[in-house]
């Protein structure tokens, strides 16, 4: 917490009942309730928005004061200053809603967020795996095929996600 009461900036990464929690530029997590303007003005924080804050002191929750402007958001999931959505598909059970997935995808593009599909269960359903694949890929989309089970493709997931700021869905 700063001298002085000062307000520091930070990043929404959950919210839940009117708290959010909030991680402050300084490395402290804050538990933190939106103020009044804030819901007044129509906006919802969302994970991902950076934001103004004053830190409660000792057992006294802070205040989200401010939304800083946001370089892309989604409503779903709802999340904000992204660089890369992660749409997860399963090859096996639970089968996958590719309509929906074709909405999300779209969703994306339309807020120039780059969409990736990650097919997983492969081991489970090599044949479904290969088809969902091979149908995204053919309309231009970067696809992984993992497996949790047998670690095929997770550490290629893993390298081609770091450094940016991603949300799975």
């Amino acid at each position: 917490i700063t001298a002085g009461g000062e307000r520091l900036q930070g990043t929404v990464l959950r919210g839940i009942g009117g708290f959010y929690t909030v991680l402050a530029e300084d490395g402290q997590l804050c538990t933190l309730r939106a103020q009044r303007k804030i819901k007044r003005g129509g906006m919802k924080p969302k994970v991902g928005d950076r934001v103004e804050i004053l830190p409660g002191t000792g057992e006294e929750d802070g205040w989200l004061q401010s939304i800083l402007p946001r370089k892309n958001e989604l409503e779903r999931p709802p999340v904000a200053n992204i660089d890369r959505i992660v749409l997860v598909a399963s090859a096996a059970a639970p089968q996958a809603d590719l309509m929906l997935m074709d909405q999300m995808l779209i969703a994306a593009r339309r807020k120039r967020i780059e969409p990736m599909l990650v097919v997983s269960k492969c081991e489970l359903d090599p044949g479904s795996a290969a088809a969902i694949a091979r149908q995204y890929r053919g309309a231009g989309l970067e696809v992984r095929v993992v497996s949790a089970v047998t670690g095929e493709g997770v550490a290629s997931l893993r390298e081609a996600l770091a450094g940016s700021v991603h949300a799975l869905a």
